[in-house]
């Protein structure tokens, strides 16, 4: 379940360069970008994880394995929060390269505007993690 998400991250951070970026401008918007990209694809896979968890809850439920659907609900909130880790690790290191490389251009508004879109990124990966979370609770109980 979270090599997918490991593989399209470093996808993402594969083709993210400060060194492409010629001016502070372009590098402030491939930031961002970058950034956004990750959380995008972040949340479709939070969304397809969370769908199948359910849907294995539901199953085992409506088989009568209350125990085995309350530790598939445990696994996928494990996998959920560690993913949810990773990404917010991979903003911290988009934020910290690109306001490093800002501060050195002396662009420091455009800073402020890459580590607020970092910080909103970051609040995103948060909501959606509750969104799981909530999900996989509300399945276990019906």
């Amino acid at each position: 379940m979270l090599k997918p998400l490991v593989i399209g991250m470093a996808l993402v951070l594969g083709n993210f360069s400060i060194a492409r970026a010629t001016h502070p401008e372009e590098l402030a918007a491939e930031c961002v970008d970058a950034v956004q990209s990750l959380v995008d694809r972040y949340e479709n896979d939070a969304a397809s994880s969370t769908r199948e968890c359910v849907r294995k809850i539901n199953a085992l439920q409506a088989a009568g394995r209350d125990e085995a659907a309350i530790q598939v609900a445990r696994e996928c909130v494990s996998t959920a929060t560690r993913k949810a880790r990773l990404v917010g690790e991979y903003i911290e290191s988009i934020r910290d390269r690109c306001t490093d490389a800002l501060v050195d251009m002396g662009a420091f508004g455009l800073t402020r505007r890459v580590d607020s879109a970092c910080s909103d990124s970051l609040e995103q990966v948060r909501n959606a993690l509750e969104r799981q979370e909530y999900a996989i609770s509300q399945a276990l109980e019906d």
